[in-house]
């Protein structure tokens, strides 16, 4: 059995192995911690150092040590694929706010300067559900679970 290379002070932690990392030439010791809710990660630690790690589920689409610890879990059965579809989705709809907020001030930015008379800010707003809505169909077809 392999064994840490790093010190890690999480009891909670599950030891999944070693990553050799290509991008940094560097060795890390990847983990997950959790009961597998929602409230789980993943992480590569590549020193000793309390800071010297990565982690997140919701960066394992960008991070090759935190995908394959990741990967790891799901061998494992410690986290299931479907946490990673509830936060992806959350975060969907995070940014479907953020953009939903930025452009109801920005239309209304618009109408107060002049910019748009009555009925261009209609049409602009009528447009703007339209995209939500659009967006909304778009998560649940990919999201929700028959």
């Amino acid at each position: 059995m392999e064994n840490p290379k790093y010190v890690h002070d999480c009891d909670a932690c599950i030891f999944l192995g070693r990553y050799y990392n290509n991008e940094t030439s560097e060795e890390m010791d990847l983990y997950f911690c959790g009961d597998g809710s929602r409230d789980c990660t993943v992480l590569a630690r590549y020193g000793d150092d309390g800071s010297e790690y990565s982690s997140g589920l919701v960066s394992i689409r960008v991070s090759e040590p935190l995908k394959e610890a990741y990967n790891r879990a799901l061998a494992k059965g410690v986290v299931h694929q479907d946490i990673i579809d509830r936060l992806e989705l959350e975060n969907i709809q995070k940014a479907l706010k953020n953009y939903r907020d930025v452009l109801w001030r920005r239309s209304l930015e618009a109408r107060k300067s002049g910019k748009y008379t009555e009925s261009g800010f209609a049409y602009k707003t009528e447009n703007l559900m339209n995209v939500e809505e659009d967006i909304e169909n778009l998560i649940s077809e990919t999201y929700v679970r028959k």
